[in-house]
């Protein structure tokens, strides 16, 4: 069972919170009326903020590494109808040129499938953001592949069969995300600040105790120091990066 949260304003003016449960699926579209906020705690979040921050502060270097990918070509290809489909900028400066609507789709190939391949339940808020109709009836089907391929449930992906060179076949099969069992202490480090950058300077990313919410921005500052605090939330990166949400650090 999956916890959903809605928050509406009566008509005198305050805000009215409900909580009720969704019967656990692999995938769920919300839909619901104008004057109504929902909210999936125990989910990441990417919302259309998260994902236009996210393609304005990626790098070159980036950028390729990530639009030359397999996985994020087929999903940027199953976003948009036949008839507008192009290949993925080169240069992330030219994508920045180019309208809102094509970074939206970028920002949620690239922070959701860094979550769901951590395993986590992602919760895409107002999807069709920026997005022409054409675009709006294809992003569905977008989303729910990621989210299959990525194993956002439960960590585990569908492996499409395929033919060998010397003509023999095998077939689809499912296969649990693994962890890693040792990791470059320089590498998780930059990743976590990567992954601070793309949300963007004032996103409020965990609670402190006799701090409260502290922003990205503030936790970067941590990482880069080499903080108790910023040691403990590489750590804690680490975990969800690799699927082990449980490790005790």
């Amino acid at each position: 069972m999956t916890t959903i949260v809605t928050t509406h304003i009566d008509e005198q003016g305050n805000p009215v919170q409900n909580k009720f449960e969704l019967e656990s699926k692999d995938f769920a579209i919300i839909l619901h009326q104008q004057n109504l906020k929902v909210d999936v705690p125990e989910f990441v979040e990417v919302n259309p903020q998260d994902t236009i921050q996210c393609i304005d502060r990626m790098k070159q270097n980036e950028w390729e590494w990530v639009s030359s990918g397999k996985l994020f070509k087929t999903l940027w290809n199953e976003a948009f109808d036949p008839s507008d489909r192009i290949k993925p900028p080169a240069l992330i400066a030219v994508l920045n040129l180019a309208d809102l609507g094509l970074r939206h789709v970028a920002g949620m190939i690239t922070l959701g499938c860094e979550a769901a391949l951590a395993g986590r339940s992602v919760f895409f808020r107002n999807p069709e953001t920026y997005l022409h109709p054409k675009t709006e009836r294809y992003i569905a089907t977008m989303l729910h592949t990621m989210l299959e391929r990525c194993g956002g449930k439960g960590g585990r992906i569908q492996v499409k069969g395929y033919t060998r060179k010397d003509g023999t076949t095998v077939e689809s099969y499912e296969r649990t995300v693994t962890a890693k069992t040792e990791t470059d202490p320089k590498t998780d480090k930059e990743q976590t600040l990567h992954w601070c950058h793309c949300l963007g300077e004032d996103k409020e990313i965990v609670d402190l105790k006799g701090k409260g919410r502290v922003t990205a921005g503030w936790m970067s500052r941590e990482v880069e120091n080499d903080t108790e605090i910023g040691t403990w939330f590489v750590a804690e990166f680490v975990k969800l990066r690799d699927g082990r949400p449980d490790d005790k650090v």
